[in-house]
């Protein structure tokens, strides 16, 4: 509610018929509390389970994936709202969170999903969310990257990103040059 409130997606602010509504609601959106009520059920998930939902690498899985999806989610839409507010004349956010992808806000819900779906234990919750990543978002970052395209720096930018994960070696480049390579840069100046 905050992220809506304060830098919220203006698509979601176009009205809908009660249909178009009820059909948001039942898919993708209850879909994503599916793990939520395989981890309150007294039966067990369809689908079978991997765990009982106590094991360290499921908790710690999950966390690393939640941790990292609220990360790049709530700071990518954050970065996107006042940079598209500020920005005069309007051009393509190449830098922060969109120096490694395309559609980091995307890579952040999927992650945070991800996360949900191993503390759920249920072998169909994650197959179940990805119905929703590829006949949803997918066509979204096609259609935005295909109004994307029309300006200058779009190839470049285009050539040196992936469309929805960062890219590991570009990031951990820039981590090392902008983070803990520049505290030794001035260590060595003085």
């Amino acid at each position: 509610v905050y992220k809506d409130v304060h830098f919220g997606d203006p698509s979601w602010l176009v009205p809908m018929c009660p249909l178009g509504f009820v059909l948001v609601f039942t898919y993708p959106l209850a879909l994503y509390y599916l793990p939520m009520l395989c981890l309150v059920s007294e039966q067990e998930c369809p689908g079978g389970t991997f765990g009982s939902g106590s094991e360290s690498w499921i908790v710690g899985g999950g966390l690393f994936f939640y941790t990292i999806g609220m990360f790049y989610h709530f700071g990518s839409d954050c970065q996107k709202y006042y940079c598209l507010k500020y920005q005069h004349p309007r051009s393509l956010i190449t830098d922060g969170f969109f120096s490694h992808c395309r559609n980091p806000n995307y890579f952040g819900e999927i992650m945070i999903y991800i996360g949900y779906g191993l503390w759920s234990c249920s072998y169909i919750v994650i197959p179940l969310f990805s119905t929703v990543w590829i006949f949803i978002f997918l066509p979204n970052m096609l259609a935005k990257e295909a109004s994307m395209s029309r300006y200058p720096q779009w190839q470049a930018w285009h050539d040196r990103t992936s469309l929805v994960c960062p890219w590991l070696p570009s990031l951990l480049k820039d981590l090392y040059v902008k983070g803990m390579g520049s505290g030794r840069d001035k260590k060595k100046q003085t």
